[in-house]
């Protein structure tokens, strides 16, 4: 059973994509995506995007739920929160970076995890004072500040 509700799931759509952009009133969380900027974010983290179909959102949470469910979900999924919630995202816009961390707190509490920023990173950790990174296999490039 993946670690990560599907609460958690639907709001990492909202941030990775921006919402739903032409004729949406509300500003985006995070920034906006175009389809093939979130097929270029998705690959960046190692999830294809051919594994989603339609327009740019429901593609978006049909590949996020598929991950999910591989054997590296929580992984995957973990990479994808702390990939969108990097201030180098925002770096035109850093006020983004608070809204974009409240908002996938707000639906990671309940499933246990919270992302921080940590030397100007964005860390998911699971909850607690002493808490540590969700997986001690991260790419090299998340460990080492490469």
């Amino acid at each position: 059973m993946p670690s990560f509700s599907a609460f958690t799931i639907e709001a990492l759509v909202q941030v990775i994509s921006g919402g739903p952009g032409l004729g949406n009133t509300e500003p985006p969380i995070g920034i906006y995506r175009s389809g093939p900027k979130i097929d270029s974010f998705l690959m960046g983290i190692g999830i294809d995007p051919a594994h989603g179909e339609g327009s740019r959102l429901p593609a978006l949470r049909e590949c996020l739920r598929w991950a999910t469910r591989q054997e590296n979900g929580d992984e995957l999924i973990g990479r994808a929160i702390e990939a969108v919630a990097d201030p180098r995202n925002h770096a035109r816009e850093p006020e983004k970076t608070e809204s974009v961390l409240d908002h996938l707190n707000l639906h990671l509490a309940p499933d246990g995890f919270e992302v921080a920023l940590r030397e100007g990173r964005a860390l998911l950790r699971k909850r607690g004072p002493r808490s540590s990174g969700l997986s001690p296999r991260r790419p090299r490039r998340w460990i080492s500040g490469r």
